[in-house]
């Protein structure tokens, strides 16, 4: 379950962002852990935004890692609307090798990944821009979009999923108390090179980076947000947009999406976390961004 103090620490890290097609807020609070181990980017770039939330374990060697190389690592590759899925793969994998290859400590350390890319695409039928989300997702961090309505969300990677449980077995590994090797709660990361072998493909190890790779279509008006496990231990999805929609447009928030962040932080930390098992005890990171409505020029 991890160390904790013997008071949260509540202090925030918040930064609001905007640009003409969009708004964001961030932030993170270690909360009842001893450090904190998170790292995100914000990144807005009308041709390609990206983002992205690092929940590490074990130390903050490789989330950090992650969160300082992802731009660097990302312009290796022509990523765009068009590319193919496994071009979006390569690339999280590039940034895995890179981390072993790095001088960090990544044998026993390691970071699930949920990263974003936002690319404006051709206007559709009521000539509004429409935005193309890619989304990267290894491990148990996760994003949620409003779709005109329809919320939409990544799949997280537990031991106890049947095709994770597989991979893991047919690599010689095994999955314990819900936790492959008896060790981790999830079964896809960065780093924790412990259990990847040099003689297996990426894809298939015990802990595999290899992201799922989602693809949606936003437009004006809807929201995304990026979290942590810390966040998703407390909230559902449900949960999260009904908290984000009925706390966006009140005067405590004013629109601030930086404060938005922090309020969701504080209603989700637990007032015990021997009481509450572990349940909003986590590190916490959230980014919560909405697409902003183009003028007549830019439609």
């Amino acid at each position: 379950m991890g160390a904790y103090r013997s008071q949260p620490e509540t202090s925030k890290e918040t930064d609001t962002e905007e640009k003409s097609f969009c708004k964001v807020g961030s932030s993170s609070m270690c909360g009842w852990r001893t450090s904190q181990e998170d790292s995100h980017v914000v990144h807005l770039d009308e041709s390609r935004t990206i983002f992205a939330v690092f929940d590490g374990h074990g130390g903050a060697s490789v989330s950090a890692y992650a969160g300082e190389n992802l731009i660097r690592v990302a312009d290796q590759f022509d990523l765009g609307p068009e590319a193919d899925d496994d071009l979006f793969k390569q690339f999280v994998i590039k940034l895995d090798e890179e981390i072993k290859n790095s001088n960090i400590q990544s044998d026993d350390t390691g970071a699930t990944s949920v990263i974003s890319f936002m690319f404006p695409v051709t206007s559709d039928g009521d000539g509004k821009k429409k935005w193309c989300f890619k989304v990267c997702n290894s491990g148990d961090s996760r994003c949620v979009c409003t779709a005109s309505g329809e919320i939409l969300a990544t799949k997280d990677h537990k031991p106890m999923d049947t095709d994770e449980r597989n991979r893991v077995m047919a690599a010689g590994g095994h999955v314990a108390n819900n936790r492959v090797m008896g060790d981790l709660a999830l079964s896809r990361a960065l780093g924790d090179y412990r259990y990847k072998r040099s003689n297996c493909a990426p894809e298939a190890q015990i802990i595999t980076c290899n992201p799922d790779i989602y693809t949606w279509y936003l437009k004006e008006g809807d929201k995304f947000i990026l979290a942590c496990d810390g966040i998703f231990d407390v909230k559902t999805n449900d949960e999260l947009v009904e908290f984000i929609n009925s706390h966006i447009g009140v005067e405590e928030v004013n629109n601030d999406l930086g404060k938005l962040c922090e309020i969701l932080m504080d209603d989700c930390i637990c007032e015990d976390p021997m009481l509450a098992s572990g349940c909003g005890a986590d590190n916490m990171s959230v980014i919560i961004g909405e697409i902003k409505a183009q003028s007549s020029e830019e439609n």
